[in-house]
């Protein structure tokens, strides 16, 4: 541009001369030129800008998505969950180590890792942190977000151990807070010094908001598993109660039934017994009497017989009783004798 217009300048110095017609309408198509290049790259830059913006827009709704299909899959697995929100935080924003810290007790244990080795993550688990005035406990005790820009100048003892150890030299805490209450901590470190931007800060805060509906829902998914347990037991409990009272209802009726058959056993049962004993007694009798046979022939007759045979004495108006005389002796048999056991036998029947 500059060669051609100085083509059409008449350039003797000591020659002053006013430009022409010609000469000034190239000079404002090159203007117009000029007005047009710099538009161009602005459009483009702006372009450019807002293509990078929408890339990372999309990039933030991916891993969104990401997020939310994984605590959807993994109610039970938070561990599973807290990782992939600090890998994706890491990502997005560029960082060198991103850490999930959850609150216990007086102490915050780290429970999702991204960016870090296998001596770091060793580091990061077994040195919890306390909730006292370094960057992470101010974070969780005040709910504010702490964007430290240089951690030597700007951070406590604790905060310049940790970067020491993990070799970050600015951090980002945002705290996880639920019904007002802070339960954890988002941290999010890199190796160069600067804060982190807006849209960086406004990025963890949507992780840590995710992060907080993960651990309520594996809160809750605990508890319906602790109550579905109580349940089943119950279930169990009372199943075997109910099979208890039906055996018991069981065994009551196979008694009474038992009873009552007992009971119609035991009449004829008792019957054929009492007649067994009076027939074994019978038959003893009859023994003794066949031995009496045996032994006394005439008196065994005559008491079976059932004989009493007397002669009247005949009454003489004599005043004194003469002695008996072969006409008036009384003959009487002895009575016949029953047995005891053919009586009771008879009143049985």
């Amino acid at each position: 541009m500059g060669a051609n217009v100085s083509a059409y300048l008449r350039s003797p110095a000591n020659d002053p001369r006013i430009f022409g017609k010609s000469e000034i309408s190239l000079a404002e198509s090159f203007r117009d030129q000029a007005v047009i290049a710099i538009e161009n790259v602005r459009l483009f830059n702006e372009v450019q800008a807002k293509t990078r913006e929408l890339e990372e827009s999309l990039q933030q709704q991916t891993a969104t998505a990401d997020v939310l299909k994984v605590i959807s899959r993994s109610a039970s697995d938070l561990n599973s969950v807290m990782n992939t929100l600090t890998r994706s935080a890491a990502e997005l924003c560029k960082a060198e180590l991103s850490a999930l810290y959850l609150r216990d007790g007086d102490l915050m244990i780290a429970r999702g890792m991204a960016g870090v080795d296998g001596t770091r993550m060793d580091f990061l688990r077994d040195t919890p942190l306390r909730i006292d005035n370094s960057g992470a406990g101010r974070a969780l005790q005040t709910g504010s977000i702490l964007n430290m820009a240089d951690v030597e100048r700007d951070g406590t003892e604790t905060t310049k151990k940790f970067g020491e150890a993990l070799g970050f030299n600015s951090i980002l805490f945002v705290p996880l807070m639920r019904e007002g209450r802070g339960i954890g901590v988002f941290a999010l470190g890199r190796k160069r010094t600067g804060e982190y931007s807006q849209r960086e800060v406004e990025l963890l805060q949507t992780f840590a908001d995710q992060a907080v509906i993960a651990i309520e829902n594996s809160r809750l998914f605990e508890e319906v598993q602790a109550r579905t347990r109580e349940l089943s037991k119950s279930l169990e409990d009372l199943r075997a109660a109910q099979e208890r009272l039906v055996q018991t209802e069981k065994l009551a009726s196979l008694g009474q039934l038992t009873a009552g058959i007992a009971h119609e056993i035991k009449n004829p049962l008792n019957f054929v017994n009492n007649f067994s004993a009076l027939s074994a007694e019978l038959v003893d009798e009859m023994n003794d009497v066949r031995m009496m046979r045996l032994l006394r022939p005439r008196n065994a007759r005559r008491s079976m017989r059932s004989v009493s045979c007397s002669r009247a004495t005949s009454k003489r108006s004599s005043s004194t009783a003469s002695a008996p005389t072969r006409s008036s002796r009384t003959c009487s048999s002895t009575p016949v004798k029953v047995p005891a056991s053919i009586v009771r036998l008879t009143s049985t029947r």
